[in-house]
This record gives structure tokens, sequence and C-alpha cells, in this order.
């Protein structure tokens, strides 16, 4: 799970990182130097668009493997009852 985490985090870091030398922020939420369209205002926003988009990416990833092991059971499931069937 930690591992998941990592990657907004550090996609948002070297992005801030990029942007404070060349002036270039790939989306506008990570641009803390302009207002809204084209900034969020402030490092404070960007650090709480960074944790909700790492919130976001957690509970997508908790989603996954819900279903994974829903879809997982199923087949176990069927797999028992057919072979008890075949028997």
């Amino acid at each position: 799970m930690v591992f998941w985490l990592a990657f907004p985090i550090l996609y948002g870091t070297i992005s801030l990182i990029r942007g404070m030398y060349d002036g270039f922020y790939p989306y506008f939420f990570l641009n803390p130097n302009g207002h809204i369209p084209y900034g969020v205002g402030s490092y404070a926003n960007v650090a709480l668009v960074i944790i909700g988009l790492s919130f976001v990416y957690c509970m997508l990833g908790f989603l996954l493997i819900l279903i994974n092991r829903i879809i997982f059971r199923f087949k176990n499931e069927k797999f028992l009852q057919d072979k008890i069937l075949k028997g």
C-alpha cells in the first residue's frame, strides 16, 4: 500500500522542483505561483492537492484489491462446485 502513495507524492515533488527551475508546471493544480485557472495560489494549496490525489489514488488501489478478491472468491467457489459435481 505504501508503494501506491509514493507515485503521486514523488510526481508532485518532482514537478514542483522542476517548475521552480524552468517555470513549467505540467498541470495548473501544481502551479503555486498563479491564481485559478492558471494555478492554485500557494505551496500550501499544492500540498493539499497532492494529499487529495494521494488519498484518491489509495482508495482506487483498495477498490482494485477488493474487486480482485471478490472475483477470486467467485472463481474458487465455481471451481470447487465443478470439482464436487464431477467428483
